[in-house]
């Protein structure tokens, strides 16, 4: 049996860095800020504003029960049009590559191999708007990848936008 020896040169490291880069990009991760200087104590019902659904019906009504959840934890009451706050949020999801490292052990002969696989990303970015004067007073962006299974699917859902709210300025009641 002939072996043969693949030489790794610039292109197969550069490859590698860009593999790696988007496999990082895949991992679960969640960014929130707000204006320290508005008085959320004010607010008392919000409202959904325009903004981008989630592809699939079935998770973008899992998101917004979710959101409304949480919102009315803290006390605020949904209200059809012209709340004190309007929620707008932006739903996507696409393709990116992940990586699999697999290792191989045999008595002669030890090896590892790394398999390029596709993974399903969906990314939220949610924005909430004092309604009197336009600003942005809250905003977060959760990312992570989700497995095709629809019960995992809801759980990531569901725990993306509890941590979204972790560090939202009104406590849970």
């Amino acid at each position: 049996m002939k072996r043969t020896r693949v030489q790794s040169g610039p292109a197969w490291v550069l490859l590698g860095l860009v593999l790696a880069a988007a496999a990082a990009a895949a991992s679960d991760s969640v960014s929130v800020d707000y204006d320290k200087q508005a008085d959320f104590t004010r607010y008392k019902t919000w409202s959904w504003g325009k903004g981008t659904p989630a592809p699939n019906p079935i998770s973008d009504k899992r998101l917004r029960q979710a959101v409304e959840t949480r919102l009315t934890a803290r006390g605020l009451q949904r209200v059809e049009e012209k709340g004190d706050l309007e929620v707008v949020y932006h739903a996507a999801s696409d393709s990116q590559i992940g990586l699999e490292t697999l290792g191989y052990k045999e008595p002669d002969f030890q090896t590892e191999a790394t398999r390029v696989t596709y993974v399903r990303v969906g990314t939220v970015l949610m924005d909430i708007i004092d309604a009197s004067s336009g600003k942005v007073v809250w905003r977060g962006q959760a990312q992570g990848v989700a497995n095709p299974a629809y019960k995992d699917i809801e759980r990531k859902i569901d725990g993306a936008v509890e941590k979204l709210f972790e560090k939202f300025p009104l406590p849970k009641r």
